[in-house]
């Protein structure tokens, strides 16, 4: 699977600009650079069993970067779901000058993603139309979820520290 996620998927649509389900097959099969993630997982096991004496420490990074990730996909599908009538138009952002303002568009989703996922939701941002409550509701229910696998993780390595710290004194 791995081939096929190296395939740059983004510059086949020009085979076939004239037919949309082509073009919405190709870039579905983007999709598949996803599956370089579980390379990613192998390389965290590798790298708990080559150090145990800083396993708090890749597990904060590795808890991080999930949460980072995280609210990245969520902070892209709160923009588009909300581009041509939403949340967008409401804060001003629509118009000629969009593609010079796309850093301001990104961190303010990305911002309403991690008030929304941190249960904390301001307001100031909000979800008008129906499709950004749904995406609204299910960010919040993520969030709820990705909170109890932190939580869940924090207490599994809390747990396993002191058979972690006598593996790391019996090598020495």
């Amino acid at each position: 699977w791995d081939v096929v996620g190296q395939i740059p998927w983004q510059y086949m649509d020009c085979l076939f600009p004239d037919i949309p389900a082509v073009m919405v097959l190709l870039r579905l099969l983007r999709l598949l650079k996803l599956l370089r993630l579980y390379r990613i997982k192998s390389m965290v096991r590798g790298i708990y069993r080559k150090f145990p004496q800083c396993v708090l420490l890749i597990t904060g990074l590795e808890l991080l970067l999930t949460m980072s990730m995280a609210a990245h996909w969520m902070c892209c599908l709160f923009f588009h779901v909300g581009f041509p009538d939403g949340w967008v138009v409401h804060q001003g952002i629509v118009g000629d000058d969009l593609q010079d303002r796309l850093y301001y568009v990104w961190i303010t989703s990305l911002y309403w993603a991690i008030t929304t996922m941190a249960t904390i939701g301001y307001g100031d941002i909000s979800a008008g139309t129906s499709a950004e409550r749904t995406v609204a509701v299910v960010v919040m229910v993520f969030g709820c979820a990705l909170f109890a696998y932190f939580t869940g993780r924090i207490t599994q390595i809390l747990t396993d520290l002191p058979e972690c710290e006598l593996r790391f004194g019996e090598k020495l």
